[in-house]
């Protein structure tokens, strides 16, 4: 696995970071609670089995299917909206790779999407494995090593702010090579210590020497629990500006904690466990609409 594949695993399982003498690193861990209060869970679907790529079909798509979104209205240096089967397994949707654990599956489903007919669901089954995710990647390469500033717009559907937090976005910064600085900026979903829905962003910064530090922020508007809810991730990289957007509203609004000199950029979306080695049920994610420009 390279270097981008394996900080992406890292970042979405976070199983590195809390060690017992690297949880020291993360500050700011209480962060700001999201106002909005929880919605009830949805339906359950069907199992999917793990590592699988396919489509999965359904019902009819949600009302907000009708509206006129999707990759055909776009100009964008890297859109996927999931409206068309998958037709190669080694790049699904357009994604350079999928990375996932025995446990994990990609699958495209026409039950709900925030325009129709299809969006991507990203699930992953119990397990006592150390890692448990399941993710589509999209690699930039280092032909946009120069990007001084990007946007990444998602269309995201959380069915239920369940106790244990998983992560659900990955927008990584950085340089391919062995011994050269990234960050990562990662989106995780779950409940604080009284059972509140919560929702955070993690940054973490890994030096040439391998040592990473980072924070945690609470956004201040928390994606919708049981409907879509559409996202913008702004990193701008001189003068530093990180501000993440839910439905308009601003949630993170801040000066990234640190950005590499070099500026390859990847983005990983699905759904992995963090710090927990168990994942006691299981979990499922959607995403829709993924839009990416590049400057």
């Amino acid at each position: 696995m390279g270097k981008r594949a394996r900080v992406v695993a890292w970042a979405a399982t976070v199983a590195l970071a809390c060690a017992a003498s690297a949880c020291a690193l993360f500050s700011d861990l209480d962060g700001l609670s999201g106002s909005e209060e929880r919605a009830d869970a949805a339906p359950p679907e069907a199992p999917l089995d793990g590592a699988a790529l396919r489509d999965a079909g359904g019902g009819a798509s949600d009302a907000a299917s009708d509206a006129p979104t999707g990759c055909r209205f776009i100009t964008a240096d890297f859109c996927a909206d999931f409206d068309e089967p998958a037709t190669d397994a080694d790049v699904p949707f357009g994604f350079t790779s999928a990375v996932t654990t025995p446990n994990g599956s990609l699958v495209r489903s026409t039950e709900t999407a925030a325009s129709g007919p299809g969006s991507l669901l990203a699930a992953i089954d119990p397990s006592d494995a150390g890692e448990n995710l399941a993710f589509l990647v999209h690699d930039f390469g280092e032909a946009r090593q120069l990007v001084t500033a990007l946007e990444v717009d998602v269309a995201l559907f959380v069915p239920t702010y369940a106790a244990q937090t998983v992560n659900v976005v990955n927008v990584l910064v950085g340089n391919a090579n062995s011994g050269a600085a990234d960050a990562s900026f990662v989106l995780s979903v779950g409940q604080d210590e009284t059972g509140s829905a919560r929702a955070t962003l993690l940054e973490v910064y890994e030096a040439p020497d391998g040592g990473r530090s980072g924070t945690v922020t609470g956004l201040q508007t928390i994606p919708k629990a049981g409907a879509w809810s559409r996202l913008r991730f702004e990193l701008a990289m001189s003068p530093p500006r990180l501000t993440l957007t839910v439905d308009g509203a601003v949630a993170v609004n801040k000066v990234p904690t640190a950005l590499p000199p070099r500026r390859d950029v990847v983005i990983a979306l699905g759904v992995g466990g963090q710090d927990d080695d168990v994942v006691s049920v299981a979990r499922q994610i959607r995403h829709d609409d993924v839009v990416v420009r590049l400057r």
